[in-house]
C-alpha cells in the first residue's frame, strides 16, 4: 500500500491484495480502520478486472467474483472467480 493511498482505505468497502501477510503494512492499516481484507491472494488477483464486484469474506480469507444479477436482483457466482489465501508453506 502506497503512502498516498493510505488515506484512502477508510473509504474502502474492503482491502485484497496479492502479496502480504496477517501482519503487513496494508493489514494493520485495515484492521486498525475496520476495513475487511484478505492479503496474499496471489496472482489470480489479476483475473479481476477493474469495476467487476466481488464478496469478501475477510474471516474466511476468500474472495468470489461476482458475475450477474438475476432479475430478482440476487448475485451469482463464478467458481471461476474463487481466490483464497495462499499457503505461505
Amino acid at each position: 500500500l502506497l503512502p498516498g493511498a493510505a488515506p484512502l482505505l477508510s473509504r474502502a468497502a474492503a482491502l485484497v491484495s496479492e502479496a502480504g501477510g496477517s501482519l503487513s503494512h496494508a493489514a494493520c492499516l485495515a484492521r486498525e480502520l475496520g476495513v475487511p481484507a484478505v492479503v496474499g491472494v496471489g496472482a489470480g488477483l489479476w483475473a479481476i478486472r477493474q469495476g467487476e464486484r466481488v464478496e469478501v469474506d475477510a474471516g474466511a480469507g476468500k474472495v468470489v467474483r461476482l458475475v450477474h444479477r438475476t432479475e430478482d436482483g440476487d448475485n451469482v457466482r463464478s467458481a471461476a472467480g474463487y481466490l483464497q489465501r495462499e499457503d505461505p508453506d
